[in-house]
């Protein structure tokens, strides 16, 4: 079981300082990471590829990657990204996504996996607030390589929740574009947690709303035609997966359709809601047993 406590710490690290490339808390929280897995026994992988930043120099962007085995076994890949914006901390994009991805590492662990028909990728992606650079890097390798990924679970902004309705925080221009696709879910309190997947990986966002919904108000939100006719839904990691036709789903808290700290300096631990957080947590970790033990 995952523990409130262990969250918050986590999250306290990771919030203290804005996590954008080149700073000094990037290269802190990269070496936090690492560490993480190194200690729980994971063959860790600091996965290195090139991007031209704003200014046009070239740079070094930087997935870790913790690996339960080398195996010919099929991989289940459970991924969060760990950059932020400039002058915001991120405590929900994404230090609350990184946070449940290190405490499921721990409880689903090489031991625990040995025996398991699958293996498992638990990756922190870089540069998605770049254009999802990291995940696309990784995407267009395992796609050339034919890397038997069975499934992908993105963890996108976990731990926001607020006591109004979906209509009253949803920006305008896209309640006005998106009406007919929002509608059904414009008057829920926004404290539900998302599963967002494409028609391709329904069978998996079943499972984990089924799950999930024993812990917490979930919502499966179906992105047609890969997320294009909503294309907000885009905007993360899991696009990537979608396009190479792997089974994918994004769990998130819906992000700046509901918080209002999106990508400002007020995104803090202060405003996270934990017990929410731990209930999504462990149905997400319930979820990933079920894959693993069925």
């Amino acid at each position: 079981m995952i523990e409130e406590l262990e969250l918050w710490k986590h999250i306290n690290f990771f919030s203290l300082y804005p996590r954008n490339p080149g700073s000094k808390h990037y290269y802190e929280t990269q070496k936090y990471i690492k560490e993480f897995f190194e200690k729980l026994g994971y063959i860790v992988i600091e996965d290195k590829f090139p991007y031209i930043d704003i200014e046009g120099v070239r740079k070094i962007g930087v997935n870790i990657i913790a690996k339960s085995e080398e195996t010919e076994k099929p991989i289940i890949i459970i991924g969060a990204h760990y950059d932020t914006v400039e002058n915001s901390p991120g405590a929900d994009d994404n230090a609350s996504g990184v946070a449940v991805l290190l405490e499921i590492a721990k409880i689903i662990n090489p031991v625990y996996l040995k025996d398991k028909d699958y293996s498992v990728w638990y990756i922190a992606f870089d540069l998605e607030e770049r254009g999802m650079l990291g995940s696309k890097f990784l995407a267009n390798y395992i796609d050339k390589r034919n890397i038997p990924v069975k499934y992908a679970v993105i963890l996108e902004m976990l731990g926001f929740t607020i006591n109004k309705k979906v209509i009253t925080t949803i920006p305008k221009l896209i309640l006005i574009k998106y009406w007919d696709i929002l509608l059904k879910y414009l008057f829920l309190e926004n404290n539900f947690i998302a599963i967002v997947g494409d028609e391709n990986s329904q069978g998996l966002a079943k499972l984990f709303e089924d799950t999930l919904k024993m812990h917490t108000s979930t919502v499966n939100f179906i992105a047609t035609n890969k997320g294009y006719n909503f294309p907000i839904t885009r905007i993360s990691d899991v696009s990537h997966f979608w396009d190479i036709n792997i089974p994918a789903i994004m769990i998130t808290d819906t992000a700046f359709l509901r918080n209002p700290n999106y990508h400002k300096k007020t995104d803090t631990l202060e405003t996270l809601d934990f017990k929410f957080l731990t209930k999504v947590a462990n149905g997400i970790l319930e979820s990933i047993k079920k894959i693993l033990e069925n």
